[in-house]
């Protein structure tokens, strides 16, 4: 309990000191040196000024509220040197060239803070992480690289210094979900972290054997949860990674959808059925699945002829949208069509999660995804 308070004190104290606070012990100062040659200030430089006091005045609040504390005397200086100016020519203070100076140093220090704060983050993740003998990169919300394994930069061929503070494209496609490294075929798998940052996994594809269909609970490796035919995960994966998503979502507050999709067949009265036909159309619609959805995204194979996709980061409208993209799918598997004697269609329901609803299970999802294909709006 003392924590939480002493955390909440100095929070607002902090309040106390935004820097239209401090200005006006920046304007006495400039009042009490005050001089007798004053000058005329243009309008312009005045509202120039009062509009990066503004921006300064609002960074400060950013730093409080994201406890970025190191970076408040710097905005604080700026803010306050920047005032200076215009007010010292005003009263003839003589003390712009301070301003001046106070200006230049807090956003020279300012950067300086900043930097140190990107490269501490650096630190933080790699003791902890060097020794994984996994080939992973740690990369923040624009894609930077703040950590790259071992395993991945002798996958690679890489030393370090060529790779850390790049974009992680300098490593890993963004356009694709496989790579080939050492005569070896990868996915990039990829899951959201804490602090918007995000991680990158290769993991090494092999052929499954026909019995990894059935799949044991305490099999680690994600190859072995790959149905040989669809290219999609199996259910038990999906009990496992999509209830994860559903963690995240919650834990994280961030935006959570899921489409179920279903492919049926029909034929007109007095035709025979095609079984063949039909597991040939489903399968290379559950391929197009896979080589058109995100990275992040997870599609499952969870009926006979169901696909669930998982999208963390995705509102409704866009989860609603990306189903209504894969569902329209006979452009893409018109080899398998052609000479097929009935029709195909497919239905789709799409539901997003509410962080706010607090914990929700993979079977409480499922009923929900169900209830929307039966009832799609």
């Amino acid at each position: 309990m003392s924590k939480v308070s002493i955390s909440e004190h100095n929070i607002s104290i902090q309040w106390v000191f935004l820097p239209p606070f401090v200005a006006v012990f920046t304007f006495i100062i400039a009042r009490w040196t005050q001089g007798n040659e004053p000058m005329e200030v243009n309008p312009s430089l005045w509202g120039l000024t009062l509009l990066l006091f503004v921006v300064f005045s609002i960074l400060y609040g950013i730093f409080i509220h994201t406890e970025f504390y190191r970076g408040l005397l710097p905005v604080q200086v700026c803010s306050q040197g920047l005032l200076l100016v215009p007010l010292s020519l005003v009263l003839g203070s003589r003390l712009e060239w301070l301003g001046v100076t106070m200006t230049i140093c807090g956003v020279v220090s300012l950067l300086v803070v900043y930097h140190r704060h990107i490269r501490s983050m650096l630190y933080e993740v790699t003791p902890e992480l060097a020794a994984l003998p996994f080939a992973f990169a740690i990369t923040d919300d624009t894609g930077t690289m703040l950590f790259v394994s071992e395993a991945l930069l002798q996958l690679e061929g890489r030393i370090r210094e060529q790779a850390e503070g790049k974009k992680i494209s300098y490593l890993l496609p963004q356009d694709q979900k496989n790579i080939e490294l050492q005569g070896k075929n990868w996915e990039i798998l990829y899951s959201p972290m804490e602090e918007s940052r995000r991680c990158y996994l290769l993991v090494e594809q092999r052929e499954a054997p026909a019995a990894s269909v059935t799949v044991s609970t305490g099999g680690e490796d994600p190859a072995a949860f790959i149905d040989p035919d669809t290219s999609l995960y199996t259910r038990p994966y999906a009990v496992k990674n999509v209830g994860g998503d559903l963690y995240r979502a919650r834990r994280y507050q961030r935006p959570l959808s899921a489409t179920l999709m279903r492919m049926t067949f029909s034929y007109p009265e007095g035709v025979k059925e095609e079984p063949d036909k039909e597991d040939a159309i489903f399968n290379a619609w559950c391929h197009f699945i896979r080589a058109n959805i995100r990275e992040s995204d997870t599609p499952c194979l969870v009926g006979p002829r169901d696909v669930l996709v998982s999208m963390p980061e995705t509102p409704l409208d866009m989860g609603r949208e990306v189903a209504g993209k894969l569902a329209s799918f006979e452009t893409h598997v018109q080899e398998q069509i052609q000479g097929f004697s009935g029709s195909v269609s497919v239905r789709d329901g799409t539901v997003a999660f509410d962080p706010a609803e607090g914990s929700v299970d993979f079977d409480e999802f499922m009923d929900r995804l169900d209830e929307a294909l039966s009832f799609p709006r």
